[in-house]
C-alpha cells in the first residue's frame, strides 16, 4: 500500500486539494496522510483545521508557522520558499 502525504496551509488550497484528498482516501490501494500547517491553526484565520476534521480528515501531523518560517527550525529561512501553486515568496 503506497502512502500519498497532502500537506496544506491554508483555506484556499485546502479547497482545491479537498477531492483529491477524497480521491486518495477513498482507494484501496492508498493511504492518506494530512499535515496542516499555516492559517489551518491561526485563530486569526479561523481556525480552519475544525474545517479539515469537519471534512473527515484527521491531520496526522500539524506543524505551526510563525512568521512565516517554522519557530521549531534551527537553520535560518531560506532565501527563497516556493508555495503550492500560484506565487512565489521571498
Amino acid at each position: 500500500m503506497r502512502k500519498i502525504c497532502i500537506v496544506t496551509g491554508s483555506r484556499a488550497e485546502y479547497g482545491l486539494l479537498r477531492s483529491v484528498m477524497q480521491g486518495i482516501q477513498d482507494a484501496r490501494n492508498l493511504t492518506l496522510q494530512v499535515v496542516a500547517t499555516g492559517m489551518h491553526l491561526s485563530p486569526e484565520f479561523g481556525m480552519t483545521i475544525q474545517e479539515i476534521r469537519g471534512d473527515g480528515f484527521e491531520p496526522d501531523e500539524t506543524i505551526e508557522i510563525l512568521l512565516g518560517w517554522p519557530q521549531r527550525h534551527s537553520r535560518p529561512p531560506p532565501e527563497s520558499l516556493d508555495p503550492f501553486a500560484d506565487r512565489k515568496e521571498v
